[in-house]
């Protein structure tokens, strides 16, 4: 399979039901990214959230 943006793309669809093995480079950008997203949503690894009601 090609390491390329399309890759990511269909990976990126399976969520958090993911796992990344190999090869380590895309393992990497995986947890990096995840990483990430946990920051931005103010989440620590492990958190599970609970529903957030939207702003009016």
């Amino acid at each position: 399979m090609r390491d390329d943006v399309q890759l990511r793309w269909w990976l990126k669809g399976f969520g958090e039901k993911v796992e990344i093995v190999e090869p380590a480079h895309l393992r990497n950008e995986f947890a990096t990214m995840a990483s990430k997203m946990a920051e931005k949503y103010h989440l620590s690894p492990g958190h599970v959230s609970t529903a957030v009601e939207a702003k009016p």
